[in-house]
């Protein structure tokens, strides 16, 4: 038998029931068990399900079905899960360590979920933007990775958001992979919102979206992709503006005075007017948001 999980340091425990045993029958097709163990993967890796939790699915024949095929087929299943185990997606683990698991660092509270509710149709748009403040031009990365939100725009007036997804920017390929569940295909904007930064949408027109499918965006690459070319060039890369701590749609005095207010007080962590994502508010916080303030950057919609 055997078992695998994904959980953080929330410790919450989220458990797939028996909606998601993985029976191995003389008939069953090995890509088939697979696939219930990637579509947890990748419901995990794209926000789909609660990044909270712990996973398990159990693997199993019955004590008077054993034959050669069954068992070679099992032998087919463990070897190609452990492509996922040599990337860190999965653990094997007994039932007992699970039950030792659940039992002590998740103090008995399950929050149950069946396979059946694991989304299996939907589309992904990898989406790579950058925060101008965030931008570390020596290091070609990002200070830190943050949270950004990107919805799905109507083309047509009064441009409705029709889905959303919320993804962590990565500090390295500037790329986070935002799953929709709701848009069927057609043509949307992607608008991005990120905590301190100008809000910005995509090119004049909207893209084409199709469901299911896996696309790619990218807000870097030239100034034109962002809705009325509203993005800075650092270094050779195109930036979504910030200092819009308010979220106003404007850097304005109104910004630079909180900025300045949390530099004077030397204030730290994960706040809103930390406009490099250096965990402090100092001079470099309000250089961005001085700069901006006095071009009146504003963001731009259709």
């Amino acid at each position: 038998m055997a078992n695998y999980y994904v959980h953080d340091s929330t410790k919450h425990l989220t458990l797939i029931g028996n909606g998601c045993a993985n029976k191995i029958f003389d008939t069953t097709l090995v890509t088939t068990a697979v696939n219930r163990v990637r579509k947890i993967i990748n419901a995990v890796s794209y926000g789909l399900v609660p990044d909270t939790g712990f996973y398990t699915s159990t693997v199993f024949m019955g004590m008077g079905q054993f034959n050669t095929s069954q068992l070679n087929k099992m032998k087919q299943f463990i070897d190609s899960v452990s492509v996922f185990v040599a990337q860190g997606k999965i653990q094997w683990k007994s039932l007992n360590e699970i039950y030792e698991i659940w039992n002590t660092d998740y103090k008995n509270k399950p929050f149950w979920i069946q396979c059946a509710q694991i989304p299996e149709v939907y589309s992904v748009i990898n989406i790579s933007s950058i925060p101008e403040g965030f931008y570390n031009e020596v290091n070609n990365s990002l200070n830190m990775r943050d949270t950004v939100t990107a919805y799905l725009r109507s083309t047509a007036s009064p441009y409705s958001i029709v889905d959303s997804s919320k993804r962590k920017i990565d500090s390295l390929t500037f790329t986070g992979s935002f799953a929709f569940l709701n848009a069927n295909s057609g043509t949307y904007y992607i608008a991005l919102k990120h905590r301190n930064s100008i809000e910005t949408w995509s090119i004049s027109g909207g893209i084409p979206f199709v469901r299911p499918s896996i696309m790619s965006y990218n807000f870097t690459s030239a100034q034109s992709q962002a809705y009325g070319n509203n993005l800075i060039l650092k270094a050779g890369r195109y930036c979504v503006y910030s200092g819009d701590v308010d979220q106003d749609g404007v850097v304005d005095a109104i910004d630079f005075s909180l900025v300045d207010n949390h530099a004077f007080n030397n204030l730290t962590g994960y706040i809103n007017t930390d406009l490099t994502g250096d965990q402090i508010v100092d001079g470099s916080d309000l250089a961005v948001a001085d700069n901006n303030a006095f071009n009146f950057v504003i963001k731009i919609i259709p």
